[in-house]
């Protein structure tokens, strides 16, 4: 609890700041490298439509093939310990319908904020992957290569759609190798640190913003 000689000090002040908006940003960078940044705007009703349809059509013309292979191999796998002990197969057996229902392509947030096909199809694939792509090929330069020097290796923390199997698989797809973040870590993210440098700065330069604009 602060004491009376404290109650005014800058330190132990928190400013607030009437009708401010507070926005979803997300952003990258290396070392030596600045990468792209995006706001992510409230989804319109016509965004969730395309995405919706875009999770129907992965789902009916590459999940539904992955998943059938993964199901059929589960059942074979079964049936191979089955035999070894010398049992029968059980009459009962495990339905595709339910894996289907379980497995197929889903999104992670119901009740609004950034669910892993935004995150995807707004920061993964226009932004992130091309971005990786541009920063290999210019740190695997043959004039300035150094033999030594480790791939890049992206990090992010474990927020749903950061953490969801279906943005893990963009990645892998990608080429993108995933820095692992264990639960309950100490947070190591270079860009924890920047953000409230960032909020001072935009604040004494233009007062505190009212929209995302």
């Amino acid at each position: 609890m602060a004491s009376q000689e404290e109650r005014y000090h800058p330190d132990c002040i928190k400013r607030q700041y009437n009708n401010y908006l507070e926005a979803m940003f997300w952003a990258c960078f290396t070392y030596n490298h600045k990468g792209p940044c995006h706001i992510y705007y409230p989804e319109t009703l016509k965004q969730r439509a395309e995405n919706e349809e875009r999770m129907e059509q992965l789902n009916e013309e590459e999940i539904i093939k992955e998943c059938r292979a993964e199901f059929k191999a589960q059942e074979r796998e079964k049936e191979s310990l089955w035999d070894e002990r010398g049992q029968k197969w059980l009459a009962k057996r495990a339905s595709w319908e339910v894996y289907w229902k379980n497995h197929q392509f889903k999104k992670t947030a119901k009740r609004g904020g950034v669910d892993n096909i935004r995150y995807t199809y707004e920061v993964i694939k226009p932004l992130l992957i091309p971005f990786y792509k541009e920063i290999t090929l210019q740190d695997h330069d043959p004039d300035t290569f150094e033999c030594d020097r480790l791939p890049f290796l992206f990090q992010q923390d474990n927020a749903p759609s950061h953490s969801s199997k279906w943005t893990l698989r963009v990645l892998k797809k990608a080429g993108i190798p995933l820095l692992e973040h264990i639960g309950n870590s100490p947070d190591m993210n270079a860009i924890e640190g920047t953000w409230m440098l960032i909020r001072i700065s935009i604040t004494k330069e233009w007062n505190a913003p009212h929209t995302l604009e």
